[in-house]
């Protein structure tokens, strides 16, 4: 028995329907939930920072204060020229233990606007992976001491490897200011 057109038509449609709910399923659903994630820790890092800030004890030495930087931000002189901190972020991102499974093009840096204590060093990241891959590498950056984020997140299908990725991505690792921790232990702020 032959399909007329109408019949053609909507099973075509059908088709298509199936496709996009299983891409909505197996690929956006499950990256847009990553992605939520890692721009979450973004506004993590900047309350942390604020609380660090807020509850400095004026008893505590500057090194102390220091030593609790340490794990969550880079710490600097100053924040002119963040960007001379960018080896360290490429050297914490390959760092990361699913950072093995891309294949990356480049690094870009990204001009960043210094705060009034802390400044975001940030860097574009071209690289071509597999959809779990890059789950895996967003979880690890979430998880990143110092605190990393993930600024703009752009997902192409690889036109080069059919089943991979292209991501182009802007990572931010943040510079807090030496005089955030004060002189002879006394709080900034």
């Amino acid at each position: 028995m032959r399909a007329n057109t109408r019949d053609a038509r909507a099973l075509l449609l059908g088709a298509v329907g199936v496709v996009a709910i299983l891409v909505y399923s197996f690929v956006y659903a499950p990256l847009a939930g990553r992605w939520h994630k890692a721009t979450s820790g973004r506004a993590k890092a900047e309350k942390r920072l604020e609380l660090l800030q807020r509850l400095g004890d004026r008893n505590r030495t500057s090194q102390q204060r220091k030593a609790e930087l340490a794990p969550l931000f880079m710490v600097g002189p100053d924040l002119q020229g963040s960007e001379r901190y960018l080896p360290r972020l490429i050297d914490q991102l390959e760092n990361l233990s699913g950072f093995d499974a891309l294949q990356v093009e480049r690094y870009d840096p990204v001009r960043a606007h210094p705060g009034e204590h802390y400044a975001p060093c940030s860097l574009t990241v071209v690289f071509h992976c597999k959809v779990d891959a890059l789950q895996d590498f967003l979880y690890e950056v979430q998880q990143a001491k110092p605190i990393l984020t993930v600024d703009r997140l752009s997902i192409l299908p690889d036109k080069r490897q059919p089943g991979s990725l292209q991501v182009h991505m802007v990572v931010s690792g943040y510079l807090a200011q030496e005089k955030l921790l004060g002189e002879e232990g006394k709080a900034v702020g």
